[in-house]
């Protein structure tokens, strides 16, 4: 929001709000949220602790992948001029432009 411009028109009814790119800001796995058991006794599938830091990677790229092609960047983007609108119901001889 910080990069958000804002001006009013020539003819003094419109309010155009100029945002910027939507963007992923952070894609990160709470590390408190991961628990490995103990690798010396898991014959099945033994994991050491050098790979569980390559799996999380590719788990935060996968995840922001499904996420981008959610329709993340679009919602996030609707969700931001719902809320400008709202806050700018106020202003209710306005018409509010979005560029």
């Amino acid at each position: 929001m910080d990069e958000m411009k804002s001006r009013i028109s020539l003819d003094g009814k419109k309010i155009i709000i100029v945002l910027p790119e939507i963007k992923v800001l952070s894609n990160t796995i709470d590390q408190r949220s991961i628990k490995v058991l103990d690798e010396k006794n898991n014959p099945l599938n033994p994991i050491k602790s050098g790979e569980l830091s390559e799996e999380m990677s590719v788990a935060e790229e996968e995840q922001l992948q499904k996420a981008l092609n959610s329709g993340l960047l679009e919602k996030a983007e609707e969700g931001t001029k719902k809320a400008i609108t709202k806050q700018l119901l106020v202003f209710d001889d306005y018409e509010v432009i979005f560029k």
